[in-house]
């Protein structure tokens, strides 16, 4: 989530990547919910791309992304907020769990999404 209105947050981006099956080619569905600044409570629905095919020269970019996130929260001293870019990552099985917020531009999501929106 970006900062565009302040403590009521802003726009709302998902990039879900998973398998449909073990070992088969990674998929991601990506979202994006609009926030009007002026209403607090006025996330739509805007964007909604399912199962774009990750590319193989992708899947480094997606295991980059898990490193960037989790390196920019361990080296950056924690301060209080009440704006900022919400970042997470989740992986199920052996769990890995980061939210970071006030969290860093996440260039490596930026680039995932732009890959996905390109090829829609």
């Amino acid at each position: 989530m970006e900062p565009k209105c302040g403590e009521w947050g802003g726009d709302y981006e998902e990039v879900l990547i998973y398998r449909k099956q073990q070992g088969g080619r990674l998929l991601a569905d990506y979202q994006m919910k609009f926030m009007e600044c002026d209403q607090s409570e006025s996330l739509m629905d805007s964007i909604f791309l399912s199962e774009f095919q990750v590319p193989k020269e992708m899947e480094t970019i997606v295991l980059d992304a898990v490193s960037e996130l989790s390196e920019g929260k361990l080296t950056r001293r924690d301060f209080p907020s009440n704006s900022g870019y919400f970042c997470e990552v989740l992986l199920s099985d052996s769990s890995i769990y980061i939210t970071d917020f006030p969290s860093i531009k996440w260039l490596n999501f930026i680039e995932i999404r732009n890959a996905i929106l390109k090829n829609e």
